[in-house]
């Protein structure tokens, strides 16, 4: 991602009005800027794990909804990226059509 050039942005809570830019900062690494980006008609969305949790998150059809708003003619790819099987403890593996989809376990190393 880094040297390809993609314009990225942060959507919070599947919110695309809320979306911001994502920037990379010399010496610190890519960040969430406070200066607003424009969400439609991306190539591709990933979507973290953040969203499905039931503390933090939405319910899956705010997500279908706002891919919907956004997509215009083309349908991006949609990547989930998720640990310990929050999308399919929550059922959005049930709910969103994910084109891929990552998911880790970890486990605590106990010495």
């Amino acid at each position: 991602m880094r040297d390809r050039g993609f314009d990225m942005l942060y959507v919070p809570r599947a919110d695309a009005k809320a979306a911001r830019k994502i920037k990379e900062i010399e010496n610190i690494g890519y960040s969430v800027v406070d200066e607003k980006g424009n969400p439609e008609n991306p190539d591709a969305v990933v979507v973290l794990d953040g969203l499905a949790m039931p503390k933090f998150g939405c319910p899956p059809e705010d997500f279908t909804r706002m891919i919907e708003a956004i997509s215009g003619d083309k349908k991006p790819k949609v990547i989930g990226v998720c640990f310990m099987n929050i999308f399919e403890r929550t059922g959005w593996d049930k709910k969103i059509n994910f084109d891929t989809l990552t998911d880790t376990t970890l486990e605590t190393v106990v010495k």
